[in-house]
């Protein structure tokens, strides 16, 4: 993975999960401040010893952020950095492409998904970075946004997600 540490409050299951789809797909942007208050104290707790230059978040599909109308992690990176009073780098990772949604990918798949569709904007030589996607399911997003920090010149890159998919082997393999 190209990320140095990982978290999240919440499992991505139940409840949770339904509720994060009311943010994606039933235009409850408002959701977003609730959620970043929950991961604001999930990284109080497990990344005390981080001081982050800025936060950043995962970008979106061009097309699915036109018929939405925002970028949920966006908008949750964007309450974070109000919380946390740290500086929020809008658009600083871009998708150059379109690629197939990572969650009609197999688990084994997503990797190659999303190997070369993110680029850096700007350099982000010897910076710390928080990035933030609404949901991790294997990392590859992450890890894929991470390389490019990385290969910007980032010192290290934490990553927050609202939830996180408990490993299941035979989740579509």
């Amino acid at each position: 993975m190209y990320y140095d540490r990982f978290t999240a409050p919440l499992y991505y299951e139940n409840e949770v999960r339904k509720s994060i789809h009311r943010l994606k797909f039933s235009s409850r942007k408002d959701y977003a401040e609730s959620y970043a208050f929950l991961m604001a104290q999930k990284i109080r707790s497990d990344y005390a010893d981080e001081r982050f230059d800025f936060i950043a978040a995962v970008p979106m599909r061009t097309k699915e952020r036109r018929r939405r109308g925002y970028n949920q992690s966006e908008e949750i990176a964007k309450a974070l950095a109000k919380i946390t009073g740290t500086d929020y780098k809008k658009g600083l990772i871009k998708k150059l492409y379109s690629t197939k949604r990572q969650s009609d990918s197999r688990m084994i798949n997503r990797t190659g998904n999303v190997f070369g569709v993110f680029d850096v904007e700007e350099n982000v030589d010897g910076k710390s970075v928080l990035l933030v996607d609404d949901v991790r399911t294997t990392g590859s997003t992450l890890s894929e946004c991470g390389k490019m920090l990385y290969l910007k010149g980032a010192k290290r890159v934490c990553c927050v997600s609202l939830a996180a998919v408990k490993y299941n082997k035979k989740a579509k393999e």
